[in-house]
C-alpha cells in the first residue's frame, strides 16, 4: 500500500478563500434584498418624514407666507399635474372673476385661504391659487390616512395618492391637499358666512348681468340704487325657490312686473321679478329648488332676465354672499 502524499496548503487556501468568497456573495445578495424589501416599504409608506409647518393655517396671510406655503405643497402634493401660485387681487376683480378665470369655483379659493375673514377683495391681497379644485387640510393630531378619508367621504386611498406620506404616517402640523372637496379649516367668521350660504340656493343658473348697488338706470341714464342681482337667463327658463318659505305675493308688482316674494325662516324673504309665468298662489308652501315660474321680460327691462332680492329682517342683502 502506497502511503498518502500529504496536501498542497495551496489547494486548503483555495479552499477557504472558496468558502469566504460563497459566505461574502450570500451576504451582499442578503443585503440587496433586504434593501429591496426597505426601499419597497419605504416606497409604500411615502418615504421619509414630511415636514410640518409651524403655526395654524388662518395666521398664514402675507404674500410672503403665501409663497412659502406654495412653495411647500409643490413639494408634497403628488396629485398628478399639481400646481399652485400666489396672484394678487387687481381693479375690478372679486374672488369669483379669479376663481372662474381658474376654472375653479369659490369653495376652492377658499379651501386654500383659510385665513379669510369675509369675501371682500381688496386690491393688493395675495390669494394661493391652485390649478385644480379641492381643499387644503392641516393635519392637528397624529391621525391615519384612512381616518381623514372616513371623516371627509373620500375614496381609499385618497390621501396617499395626493400626498406623500412618511414612513412615520402623518405628522402634527402637515398641510395636506384633499382633492375635490369644500373648505374643511375657516376662521370663525367665515364659517358663519359658509353656513348661511346651505341655506339658499340659486333660482336658476345664469351670468349676473348687473349687481347690488348704485348704477345707471338703462330708462332715464339717473344714477339709482339697484337693490338685487339680474341673472340673464333665455325666456322661459324656469325658475325655482331659494329656500323653503311661504308664498306673500304672485302677481304684478310695479316694475319688477310679474313677481313672485316669498317669506323664508329667520327672517328672510326673496323677490323674484320680470316673470312670464308664475306658477304659485298667496299663502302655498314652497320647498327649495321648487319650480315656481320663469323666466320673462315684464315690467321696466331691457331682455329676459330674472330679478332676485334678499331681505333679512328688513334689510337689504348682498345676494352674492349667498348664492355662490
Amino acid at each position: 500500500m502506497e502511503p498518502s502524499l500529504p496536501s498542497d496548503p495551496l489547494d486548503a487556501s483555495s479552499r477557504r478563500f472558496a468558502r469566504w468568497t460563497k459566505v461574502l456573495a450570500g451576504a451582499v445578495v442578503a443585503l440587496a434584498l433586504a434593501g429591496a424589501v426597505l426601499g419597497w416599504w419605504a416606497y409604500r409608506r411615502g418615504g421619509a418624514p414630511v415636514p410640518a409647518l409651524k403655526g395654524a393655517l388662518e395666521t398664514w396671510s402675507s404674500a410672503e407666507e403665501k409663497q412659502a406655503l406654495a412653495d411647500y405643497l409643490k413639494a408634497q402634493v403628488k396629485a398628478p399635474g399639481f400646481d399652485c401660485k400666489v396672484v394678487t387681487v387687481a381693479k375690478k376683480q372679486n374672488y369669483w372673476t379669479i376663481a372662474k378665470a381658474a376654472k375653479l369655483n369659490i369653495d376652492t379659493l377658499i379651501g386654500f385661504n383659510p385665513e379669510m375673514e369675509h369675501l371682500d377683495a381688496y386690491v393688493g391681497r395675495p390669494v394661493l391659487l391652485p390649478n385644480q379644485k379641492g381643499s387644503l387640510y392641516q393635519v392637528g393630531e397624529t391621525r391615519t390616512p384612512e381616518a381623514i378619508e372616513e371623516e371627509f367621504g373620500l375614496l381609499s386611498g385618497t390621501v396617499r395618492a395626493a400626498n406623500k406620506v412618511g414612513w412615520r404616517g402623518l405628522a402634527e402640523g402637515q398641510v395636506l391637499f384633499l382633492p375635490g372637496i369644500g373648505p374643511k379649516q375657516m376662521t370663525a367668521s367665515m364659517q358663519a358666512i359658509y353656513a348661511r350660504r346651505s341655506f339658499f340656493r340659486s333660482p336658476l343658473a345664469g351670468r349676473y348681468t348687473s349687481l347690488l348697488g348704485n348704477r345707471v338706470d338703462p330708462f332715464t341714464g339717473v344714477i339709482r340704487h339697484h337693490n338685487g342681482v339680474d341673472i340673464k337667463a333665455a325666456f322661459n327658463a324656469p325658475v325655482a325657490a331659494a329656500a323653503d318659505g311661504v308664498v306673500k305675493l304672485a302677481g304684478w308688482n310695479d316694475g319688477f312686473g310679474k313677481c313672485i316674494i316669498i317669506d323664508h325662516a329667520e327672517g328672510y324673504r326673496t323677490l323674484y321679478g320680470h316673470l312670464n309665468e308664475i306658477n304659485v298662489k298667496i299663502g302655498q308652501k314652497v320647498k327649495q329648488h321648487q319650480f315656481i315660474g320663469r323666466v320673462g321680460l315684464t315690467g321696466r327691462t331691457t331682455g329676459p332676465h330674472l330679478h332676485f332680492t334678499i331681505w333679512k329682517n328688513g334689510k337689504l342683502q348682498d345676494p352674492l354672499k349667498y348664492l355662490w
